[in-house]
C-alpha cells in the first residue's frame, strides 16, 4: 500500500476555501456581503 509523506500533514486548508465558508456563513446569517473579487489565482 502508499501512504503519504509526513509532511502532508504541515499542509493547511487552502486560503479561498476558508475564505468561502465565510462568506456562506455571512450570507446565511442575512449580512450584506459584496464581492470585489473577480476570481481567485
Amino acid at each position: 500500500m502508499i501512504s503519504s509523506a509526513d509532511r502532508l500533514q504541515t499542509v493547511s486548508e487552502y486560503y479561498f476555501s476558508r475564505k468561502l465558508a465565510e462568506i456562506r456563513q455571512m450570507v446565511a446569517e442575512g449580512k450584506p456581503v459584496i464581492n470585489l473579487g473577480i476570481g481567485n489565482p
